[in-house]
């Protein structure tokens, strides 16, 4: 018998609806499309309020993976990505959660990422320093390896639109690495602005995902002396030029008298950095017309990276000459805006080890590792899109589901799939738990 305190928390079976599911069906077999205000929102929190452990196929799972760092679904969630500390690769069927296919030592130390970079392509990056190109169709060896990084390699993006993988690592740099010709010949130029209002001291970002729709971020921080760890939501979206009117400060004048011209801290509080090639010129200068994008899986070259400063600020750079001519601009300095919308505290558990997050596909849930499981967090109680609900001021993430002690080590990884309400989730003691909604 399994003892209540043991039992899942959900916050859906409080719900009460009018409508059946039956009746759902019966009114979309007639056309109809409009049910109750509101209803979409119930049902999907019907939905993910009923997610429990589901696997078809119980797996013995070796223990020389190590922890499940990370997960990826493929574009049509067909397949299952694994990552794993033990230095495999592991490739499941999502149907019925059979492991298809693995690969030992895919690197010569633990893989920390992976990403899916079309249907037949994906990528992952070690802990040592390398990422590698794989295709599913003859996936026992990688089919190109990209070195430039000096450290461990963390994170994998993919910009599908821009054909862009970008990689970050524990050296400090990140690398964009363009796979095909660019989409635009012009270079961005975006304002710099950093997101710095968070619940606590966050020391050290360790995870970050993007909203599906591009409307939010949600990151996991740890502070100081990993003694807290925090789950915040922050809206990354272009705001109202209106809201920058105030959003500044003045240095008065007798505070910059008192520094001199020749001191080298006279220097303005921020500096940009930026690298000494563009994007598209690294795209220009090394397109070749006679590669069709079959092969561009086999012509990547490390981009020409580096740094130096802007020009604008610090000593002996023209940023004196800048502000004689822009007087109004000289004493200015422009604060960030609030950005945080959504938070919660998390369990300090699994000290040294990244707890990867994600977003559901709707975009209305974030997934959580939760100690030895997991929860499932949203924006209100109603589980409504943000759109629908961005608060005033920064409200507490409501939490929908918890399930609690699924695993026998810590949680560390989980992903939704794409394309189907199915979840996944990976922890320290090499399994993977498959979750789905049961109604």
């Amino acid at each position: 018998m399994t003892s209540n305190s043991n039992l899942p928390m959900r916050l859906g079976s409080k719900i009460k609806c009018n409508l059946s599911f039956l009746d759902v069906l019966e009114k979309r077999a007639l056309g109809l499309k409009t049910y109750q205000i509101g209803y979409d929102d119930l049902v999907t929190l019907k939905l993910y309020s009923n997610f429990y452990e589901h696997e078809i196929n119980k797996m013995e799972y070796d223990a020389h993976y190590g922890g499940i760092f990370n997960l990826e679904f493929s574009l049509d969630g067909k397949l299952l990505v694994a990552a794993c500390e033990g230095k495999q690769v592991l490739l499941f069927d999502t149907a019925n959660q059979n492991l298809i296919n693995s690969v030992d030592n895919a690197h010569q130390n633990c893989v920390n990422c992976v990403r899916f970079l079309n249907d037949k392509h994906f990528a992952t990056c070690s802990d040592d320093t390398s990422i590698k190109i794989w295709d599913i169709r003859k996936i026992k060896s990688s089919i190109r390896t990209l070195h430039g990084h000096s450290n461990w390699v963390k994170n994998i993006e993919w910009s599908e639109k821009d054909d862009v993988m970008v990689t970050s690592a524990f050296d400090g740099s990140i690398y964009a690495w363009n796979l095909r010709s660019p989409t635009e010949n012009n270079m961005k130029r975006n304002r710099i602005e950093f997101v710095d209002d968070f619940p606590n001291e966050a020391e050290v970002i360790s995870s970050l995902q993007i909203h599906p729709h591009g409307w939010c971020a949600v990151s996991r921080n740890i502070s100081g002396e990993e003694i807290e760890e925090w789950t915040s939501v922050h809206d990354i979206q272009n705001r109202d030029p209106s809201d920058y009117e105030n959003a500044f400060t003045y240095i008065e004048e007798e505070d910059l008298e008192e520094i001199g011209p020749e001191d080298p801290n006279n220097q303005r509080p921020t500096d940009l950095w930026m690298g000494y090639i563009s994007l598209d010129e690294y795209s220009n200068h090394n397109r070749d017309p006679s590669q069709g994008s079959q092969n561009m899986w086999e012509n990547f070259q490390l981009p020409a990276m580096g740094i130096l400063n802007s020009g604008l600020i610090g000593v002996n750079s023209s940023y004196s000459a800048y502000f004689q001519q822009h007087p109004e601009h000289r004493n200015k300095v422009i604060r960030n805006l609030p950005r945080m919308t959504h938070f919660i505290k998390e369990k300090n558990v699994g000290k040294g080890y990244i707890k990867e997050l994600c977003f559901s596909s709707d975009g209305r849930i974030i997934c959580s590792p939760y100690d030895k499981g997991i929860r499932l967090l949203a924006f209100n109680e109603r589980c409504q899109e943000l759109s629908m609900c961005v608060p005033e001021n920064p409200q507490q993430l409501k939490s929908i589901v918890e399930m609690n002690n699924y695993h026998k080590d810590i949680v560390v990884s989980c992903k939704f799939s794409p394309t189907h309400y199915q979840l996944v989730s990976g922890c320290l003691g090499s399994e993977i738990k498959w979750y789905q909604p049961v109604v």
